[in-house]
């Protein structure tokens, strides 16, 4: 657990470094006015203590992307659904989760594929149910996240490839750890 605080915190510090200069950061879709909406979709890939009775998964997510001028990197609120089913029982197990992440765009030379990291905190909500008719076992807990994408502009809308590491503070036994990869659309 160290180490990977230790990890997110160097690249969160990387990370600063590439955006210092505000004007690199700004993309053609940030400088669009208003809010820029976003739907994905994708697999999900438990891994740590969460792989070992989860099988691969799915995940959905809802977007919403801002570019406040007063800060030198777009801001970027999520909501996901992640699903996985169970390994070695009659079950599933999900997690719900709200997380505001701040934006890093690569600068390149070529029009075509904008490459960009994100990281950031979230909420998350983690369930296991059993198929015998209980009531979910559920707890809520803080999380972080990290990764990257590339985006790819379309005619009237973006659509993006992205993978985030989530790694969610549930305590000893209840840590929760995964990997979505999903495709999206940005309008």
């Amino acid at each position: 657990m160290k180490g990977i605080l230790t990890a997110v915190a160097g690249l969160t510090l990387g990370m600063l470094v590439v955006a210092a200069p505000a004007d690199a950061q700004r993309s053609t879709t940030q400088t669009r006015t208003g809010p820029v909406f976003g739907v994905a979709a994708g697999l999900s890939q438990p891994t740590g203590d969460l792989g070992d009775f989860a099988d691969l998964g799915f995940n959905v997510t809802g977007t919403l992307d801002i570019a406040p001028q007063a800060i030198p990197f777009p801001l970027r609120f999520d909501v996901m659904f992640n699903r996985w089913g169970g390994d070695g029982f009659d079950g599933s197990v999900r997690s719900l989760a709200a997380m505001a992440n701040a934006v890093f765009n690569i600068p390149t030379q070529s029009g075509g594929l904008n490459p960009y990291l994100l990281g950031g905190l979230g909420i998350y909500n983690n369930a296991v149910s059993v198929d015998e008719g209980d009531d979910p076992d559920s707890e809520t807990d803080l999380g972080i996240n990290l990764g990257g994408g590339f985006r790819f502009p379309l005619s009237g809308f973006d659509t993006y490839v992205e993978a985030r590491y989530h790694n969610v503070f549930g305590g000893d036994e209840n840590d929760a750890s995964f990997l979505p990869i999903v495709f999206g659309f940005r309008f």
